[in-house]
């Protein structure tokens, strides 16, 4: 295959970082947030994140429902669907949330949780 000309490949680099620059600025504005993986006892969690995402031991996170929250958060008890935990066990894939407010979240919902921004 013929190669592709120095105007040609210095044009793509160009569009190319015009588009990574486009895509970090959209998901910046976005919380991450993270899959709940289960449930252990009734007030432990174990979640799709670890220190490779940036937790620390004793980060806390909102562990909601994502289809109440955010755009549904004024609606009469959608914050009955929501609880605070602390992450007391940390891998690099994944962490492990011990609930330490909010009431006891049901079974059967895919939860996910946001990191508590301070």
């Amino acid at each position: 295959p013929d190669r592709l000309s120095t105007a040609v490949m210095a044009e793509l680099h160009q569009a190319a970082e015009a588009f990574l620059t486009q895509v970090e600025q959209r998901l910046s504005c976005l919380p991450p947030q993270f899959q709940v993986l289960n449930r252990e006892g009734t007030s432990r969690y174990r979640i799709a994140a670890g220190h490779t995402s940036g937790l620390k031991i004793g980060d806390r996170l909102v562990m909601v429902d994502p289809q109440k929250i955010p755009g549904r958060a004024l609606e009469p008890k959608a914050l009955d669907r929501m609880a605070l935990a602390q992450v007391d066990t940390l891998g690099p894939y994944y962490a492990e949330l011990k609930q330490v407010a909010g009431p006891s979240l049901p079974a059967g919902t895919p939860w996910v949780a946001v990191p508590v921004i301070p």
